[in-house]
């Protein structure tokens, strides 16, 4: 946990792209984004490691396999938008996400 009672995760061969944003699936509630990582794997699609800021929020109940919208501006700016797809839930507020090479914004 980080002194603001976020948790941090180091992950090797990630690198950070960006700080804060809005994640959400559709028809669902919106969460605060904490940071993205991101980690290139030759031959498939980016893999991001999303943490979500966890003081006063519930987890969200995303499941493998589940689209979802990140927009790394945290407005409603849709050309900030991209969609990622859930690849494994890590815990409550850290999921890894496959998605495309640049993220809008």
């Amino acid at each position: 946990m980080s002194a603001f009672g976020t948790p941090t995760t180091v992950k090797v061969g990630y690198k950070f792209v960006n700080k804060g944003g809005l994640i959400y699936k559709k028809d669902k509630p919106e969460f605060g984004v904490f940071d993205v990582l991101q980690c290139t794997v030759k031959g498939q699609e980016d893999r991001y490691l999303v943490t979500l800021r966890t003081e006063g929020e519930t987890a969200p109940e995303y499941s493998v396999g589940d689209p979802v919208t990140y927009n790394s501006k945290g407005t409603n700016n849709h050309n900030a938008d991209t969609t990622l797809k859930v690849f494994q839930v890590i815990g409550p507020f850290q999921f890894l996400c496959t998605g495309p090479q640049l993220l809008n914004g």
